[in-house]
């Protein structure tokens, strides 16, 4: 039943509602975002028994891309020893191929949803989800396997790359006109699209994506066709080297000798250094893929969204960043299933991507905790009143909003006995934890706790030789039989 406010259930509701006063005018004032970390929590307290190396920070922004950050943090970790930690490849070159696929796949969508109303449910969903700047693996998958990969000394960051919503509200606003002049046309012509309808909507095509192609020109540079590209000493080179230099072939007194003359020559000429120059090479972004030695065909993307059964594979049709590529999907898992893969990619030395809600409490923490949010206990909510993880996806009181690296993990806990807890809490008074990577320049590691992780956990993409033989089986079998396609307004299609 439907329930007015009246006088006398709004003095009932002011009745319900008493607050310290002192309190309210401090909220006013200040309102209620907490420090920066818990002052209890003490920074020894953070660690995990198992920790991947990573390279140094990385920084997104103020912009969507955590996605591709985390993708290339993920990928880099093949060649640290050999690059170096202070190599990045660019993620910049990746936005820009990115965003020009989508708006080619948003054009060619309209089109397609020319049979729809422009009201309808469908069409308003792909203008207002498709062209986004967030993404998932798949998407990233889709650029680079067709553009390649460049360092990021090839295509640095510009003065917008990182503050992505002034040149987006153009590029929006411009697909918006140019999907609708396409959806009307062809809505128009009905079911007799001839050839110079045809023609004119191709023409209309091509002059949207050359306009796209300028903007992004101008605010994020043109990618190259190929660069120059020093390639790291051989380690057989380097060895050789440093046996030379130690005059392994020559007798002591011809060491000493050496080592005389070559002083006497750095005294002859103060200051000299003399250093091999190595040649450089002109690389492709393609041939520089190669080199990456990351291995695309073993990752699997496997998610935990409760609103959808166990043990199915989820596709969002619509949901990619280019038309005849890759679509959003994934294999969906218990969090256990997922738990288990991270700790076996972890202890093997491989690190894991991960996707995940950052609630706005998380934000600035070194430690992820649902201690961060105060705010039911501040106000007095009802606890009784609450969702499940999947109904929050579902109510939009979360999102898949966040990618990160997973880079470390302590073991499952294992303890029975009360004297067993007891002890567990003494070598992690927080509990078993997980580290991750972020893309914050000066929040580069998290911590995640048990419970964190598991109600803010959506999805990972992990090597598939971690997988349980279980979830194999069952991947297996899901890429053999009908998918659940997700409609565009499910919360996994909100990119």
């Amino acid at each position: 039943p439907t329930m007015s406010i009246t006088q006398e259930r709004l003095d009932r509701i002011r009745g319900k509602a008493t607050f310290s006063s002192h309190l309210a005018r401090s909220i006013a004032k200040n309102g209620i975002t907490p420090i920066k970390d818990d002052p209890g929590m003490l920074k020894e307290f953070l660690g995990t028994k198992y920790t991947l190396d990573t390279g140094k920070s990385t920084n997104q922004a103020s912009s969507g891309r955590c996605w591709i950050y985390s993708a290339l943090n993920w990928m880099r970790t093949s060649r640290l020893k050999d690059w170096g930690k202070d190599f990045e490849y660019s993620q910049n070159y990746c936005a820009f191929w990115d965003k020009f696929e989508r708006a080619n796949h948003f054009l060619e969508v309209m089109c397609k949803l020319s049979t729809e109303d422009v009201n309808s449910q469908e069409v308003q969903n792909v203008l207002t989800r498709v062209f986004t700047d967030g993404g998932e693996w798949e998407l990233f998958e889709n650029v680079v396997l067709k553009y390649g990969l460049v360092p990021k000394y090839a295509m640095p960051e510009t003065g917008f790359s990182g503050n992505s919503g002034g040149y987006m509200d153009i590029l929006k606003k411009r697909l918006r006109v140019g999907g609708g002049v396409l959806h009307k046309i062809l809505r128009e012509a009905g079911t007799s699209v001839d050839a110079e309808v045809q023609e004119e909507c191709d023409l209309i095509k091509d002059q949207i994506l050359s306009e796209v192609y300028r903007i992004l020109v101008c605010y994020l540079g043109s990618p190259p066709s190929d660069f120059l590209w020093l390639p790291p000493k051989e380690k057989k080179e380097e060895e050789k080297n440093k046996k030379t230099e130690g005059g392994e072939a020559g007798a002591e007194d011809k060491t000493k000798k050496e080592d005389a003359k070559a002083k006497d020559d750095a005294t002859a000429v103060s200051g000299l250094t003399v250093a091999e120059k190595r040649p450089y090479q002109t690389v492709t972004p393609m041939e520089f893929l190669d080199k990456s030695l990351f291995k695309f065909g073993q990752k699997v993307h496997l998610s935990h969204l409760p609103h959808h059964p166990e043990g199915r594979k989820l596709v969002a049709d619509v949901v990619t960043n280019m038309h005849e590529g890759k679509r959003l999907e994934a294999h969906n898992v218990s969090m256990q299933e997922i738990k288990t893969a991270v700790r076996a990619s972890i202890k093997a030395g491989q690190p894991v991507a991960i996707m995940c809600e950052m609630r706005h409490h998380d934000r600035g923490k070194t430690l992820l905790s649902d201690d961060n949010d105060r705010t039911a206990e501040i106000f007095e909510m009802d606890a009784d009143i609450c969702l499940s993880k999947g109904d929050e996806l579902l109510y939009q009181v979360t999102t898949v909003a966040h990618g990160m690296v997973l880079i470390g993990c302590d073991d499952e806990p294992t303890a029975s006995t009360e004297d067993e807890v007891a002890a567990a809490r003494l070598s992690s008074p927080l509990g078993p934890l997980w580290k991750v990577e972020n893309s914050w320049k000066d929040l580069q590691y998290l911590y995640m706790t048990d419970k964190w992780f598991d109600m803010n956990c959506y999805d990972i993409g992990v090597d598939m030789q971690f997988v349980s033989e279980a979830v194999r089986e069952q991947i297996h079998r899901e890429n053999a039989a009908e998918p659940i396609v997700l409609p565009t307004g499910d919360p996994f299609c909100k990119i």
